[in-house]
């Protein structure tokens, strides 16, 4: 009897030594992992810092029409629904907006990179929106996002912002703009050439017949990858 307690005594003393072996080596991997995964972020955040000062200037440079106030109330909340819905409590980036691209994210895109390639960029790139987002206030990045977002090209230029696409796809000024004309631009901010005002008439208008059944609350996104709408035919 004695004998078979002394064998269970140690069985049991080797199964705790085997557990706390891999404990203790699950600990030093962990650790690892996350100074790693901390000095990736810290470089990440410092070189994000670095490169917002020349992106801001960039910003700013380019003209600026409009402000935010220029928008109507109703404009205002259906351009936040249809673009950022979690535009003004988000800390740059949300894994709830349509197609995983935050208004900040957009600027980024455009002010960051040169030619900015989502799958292979997203991950400095939301780091750098988190830091904007903090640099920047929430009407800033709107006035400079409703001035510069680009919504691909008319009579050979390019266009840029609001007050641009309104001139060049309807001979209007913004404050002109019907809602039917406001939400075909709206549909533009996805895809400049898959959803595009004159080049693809047809996509643009659909799109938009989507959007304003999201918007009276018919229908919602499947996902945040659905910036179609496939569930608002």
């Amino acid at each position: 009897m004695a004998i078979t307690d002394n064998r269970a005594a140690r069985r049991r003393a080797t199964l705790i030594s085997e557990v706390q072996e891999v404990v203790k080596k699950v600990a030093i991997v962990s650790l690892v992992v996350v100074v790693i995964v901390g000095a990736i972020l810290g470089a990440a955040i410092y070189w994000a810092k670095k490169q917002t000062p020349a992106a801001l200037a960039r910003m700013n440079a380019e003209p600026q029409p409009m402000h935010a106030s220029d928008l109507t109330g109703e404009q205002l909340a259906e351009l936040i629904q249809v673009a950022d819905p979690n535009f003004y409590s988000h800390h740059g980036y949300s894994l709830r907006t349509p197609g995983f691209e935050t208004i900040t994210q957009r600027l980024v895109a455009q002010n960051y990179f040169e030619g900015y390639q989502a799958w292979l960029e997203m991950g400095p790139g939301t780091v750098d929106a988190w830091v904007l987002n903090r640099t920047l206030s929430k009407d800033d990045q709107l006035k400079i996002f409703i001035n510069t977002v680009r919504l691909g090209t008319s009579r050979e230029h390019e266009v840029h912002g609001f007050q641009q696409a309104a001139n060049l796809f309807f001979d209007k000024k913004f404050h002109e703009l019907n809602r039917e004309e406001y939400l075909s631009i709206l549909a533009m901010i996805a895809d400049p050439e898959k959803f595009h005002i004159q080049a693809e008439a047809l996509a643009n208008i659909e799109r938009v017949n989507r959007i304003k059944k999201m918007l009276d609350g018919k229908c919602k996104a499947s996902s945040i990858f659905d910036e179609e709408l496939k569930n608002c035919r």
